[in-house]
């Protein structure tokens, strides 16, 4: 976090989005704790997720989301949790691209 705050210090007129991208960046144990960080340093944040944490993380994480890609691996994924997590998103004035 560190390292988020000297860019942030070096560019301090700029509105900073940092991009959370590649594999399943909620998998990471603090990734809420990282989200809450950046929101409270006014970081802009997008997150990359396949959606498949439970609709108990994405409640827990959403107040801290700006942007969010899901991606739906039809292979894999369950649509109906996939919905779910959807319509959680939403109902947190988050607006996920899919």
């Amino acid at each position: 976090m560190y390292v988020f705050l000297k860019i942030k210090n070096n560019f301090s007129n700029k509105q900073i989005r940092l991009e959370f991208l590649g594999g399943e960046v909620t998998l990471y144990n603090h990734f809420i704790e990282l989200m809450k960080f950046c929101k409270e340093h006014n970081f802009n944040s997008t997150i990359l997720s396949n959606g498949s944490r439970t609709i108990r993380y994405w409640e827990e994480l959403a107040p801290y989301l700006d942007r969010i890609l899901l991606t739906f691996h039809a292979d894999e994924a369950d649509q109906s949790h996939f919905n779910n997590v959807i319509s959680s998103l939403i109902a947190n004035r988050i607006e996920p691209i899919v």
